[in-house]
C-alpha cells in the first residue's frame, strides 16, 4: 500500500470516529437527563477566611429547578435569627455540606427544620431553634471553621455535625469556580483535578460536553467494580484519616471549652444500600467520632431497608437525600436526643 492510500486511509477512519462522537453527544443532548443548574455564582461568595475559602452569599436567593432558595443576612439557608437567645430557647446549630444546605430541595423538606417542628411537637416547656449553616462542598475542617466562627456567636446549646463520606477533603469544583475568577484576568483556567492550566474558552468548551462527562462516569463504575472507587482510596490515605482526626479533637476542645454536646451525624453514599459496601468506612467514623466524646448517628441503619432510588433527590446523585431521606434523618436524630436526654 502505498503511503498516501495509508495516509487517506488514517484521514477516513479519524473522520468515521469523528462523526460517532458528534452524533454520540446529539444523543446524550437529546436523551440525558437535564443537569442541574449551577449554583455557585448566585448564593455562593469568595471568603476572606482562608480555610472557608468561600461561603454563602448573605442575603442572596434564586430559583434552581423550581426551587426557591434564600440565604438570610447571616449567610444560612434559614430564617432570621438573633445572635442572642431568648431565655426559654434551646438552640441546635447543624453544620455541614450540601446535604445540611439541601438546595435541591424545599427549606421545608430540610432535615433541620423538619427536627426544628418535631421538636416542638416533642415538647412547649422551651422553644427549640434549629439553625442550619450548612453550606455546599464543605470538608471537616472547613465546618470546624465554621463552628468557631460563626455558630459559637449564636450561644448554641447542641451542635449536630452532618457528616458525608467526601467530607476529609475540600470540594474541588466550587474552589475551582472562584480560582477561575481569577485565572480569566489572565485568560487562563484550570483542571482543577490535575490543576493543570488551560485557556478559558477550551475549560468552557470540556465543561459543556457530555460525552466527556459520560466516559469519566462510566471510568469510575468500572473502577469500583475492582475496589479502586473514591471513597476507598479516600479512606486508605492515612493523611485523610489523620486530617480528620484532628478536626474532631479541635471539636471536642471547642465542646469542652463551652460546655456543648456534640452529635455527629453520618449520611451513607446513596448507591447500594442493601448489600452496603462502606459500612467499614462508617465504622472508623464512629470510633474517632467516640474518642472524642461526640454521640454518633449512623444513617445507614436507617436507611438500609430502602431502595436507592427511594432516598434521592436527584436521580443519578448518590449523595443528597429527598424528603423522605431528611425526614427519617431528622427522626433518628430526635431518637438520639431522646434517648440521651440532651432535651
Amino acid at each position: 500500500m502505498k503511503i498516501k492510500e495509508l495516509f487517506q486511509n488514517i484521514l477516513l477512519s479519524l473522520a468515521a470516529v469523528l462523526v460517532f462522537l458528534i452524533i454520540f453527544e446529539i444523543i446524550l443532548r437529546i436523551y440525558a437527563d437535564k443537569e442541574p443548574e449551577r449554583i455557585d455564582p448566585v448564593i455562593l461568595m469568595k471568603s476572606n477566611n482562608s480555610i472557608l475559602s468561600y461561603g454563602m452569599k448573605p442575603s442572596s436567593s434564586m430559583i434552581r429547578n423550581g426551587i426557591n432558595i434564600t440565604i438570610n443576612s447571616r449567610g444560612m439557608r434559614d430564617v432570621e435569627y438573633d445572635f442572642k437567645k431568648k431565655s426559654d430557647a434551646y438552640r441546635i446549630a447543624v453544620i455541614g455540606d450540601s446535604i445540611s444546605a439541601g438546595v435541591d430541595l424545599n427549606f421545608s423538606d430540610l432535615y433541620p427544620e423538619i427536627l426544628e417542628k418535631k421538636l416542638s411537637s416533642y415538647s412547649a416547656k422551651k422553644k427549640y431553634e434549629v439553625l442550619n449553616f450548612g453550606v455546599n462542598g464543605y470538608s471537616t475542617a472547613q465546618e470546624v471553621e465554621v463552628l468557631k466562627e460563626k455558630a459559637l456567636m449564636f450561644e448554641p446549646d447542641l451542635v449536630i455535625i452532618q457528616y458525608t463520606l467526601n467530607d476529609p477533603i475540600e470540594s474541588d469544583t466550587i474552589i475551582g469556580f472562584f480560582s477561575q475568577i481569577e485565572d480569566k484576568k489572565t485568560g487562563d483556567c484550570r483542571i482543577q483535578s490535575i490543576d493543570v492550566k488551560i485557556p478559558c474558552s477550551l475549560r468552557k468548551f470540556i465543561d459543556n460536553v457530555k460525552l466527556v462527562k459520560f466516559l469519566h462516569g462510566g471510568w469510575l463504575n468500572i473502577k469500583s467494580k475492582f475496589g479502586d472507587d473514591f471513597y476507598t482510596k479516600l479512606y486508605s490515605d492515612k493523611s485523610n484519616l489523620e486530617s480528620l482526626s484532628e478536626s474532631f479533637k479541635e471539636v471536642n476542645k471547642i465542646s469542652n471549652k463551652n460546655d456543648i454536646k456534640i452529635v455527629l451525624v453520618i449520611f451513607p453514599v446513596l448507591y447500594d444500600l442493601k448489600s452496603y459496601k462502606y459500612e467499614w468506612i462508617h465504622s472508623k467514623i464512629t470510633e474517632e467520632a467516640e474518642k472524642n466524646n461526640f454521640i454518633a448517628v449512623d444513617l445507614i441503619e436507617y436507611y438500609k431497608d430502602y431502595d436507592d432510588g427511594e432516598l434521592r433527590a436527584v436521580k443519578d446523585d448518590t449523595w443528597h437525600p429527598n424528603r423522605l431521606g431528611n425526614e427519617i434523618a431528622a427522626d433518628s436524630i430526635l431518637e438520639i436526643l431522646i434517648n440521651n436526654k440532651l432535651i
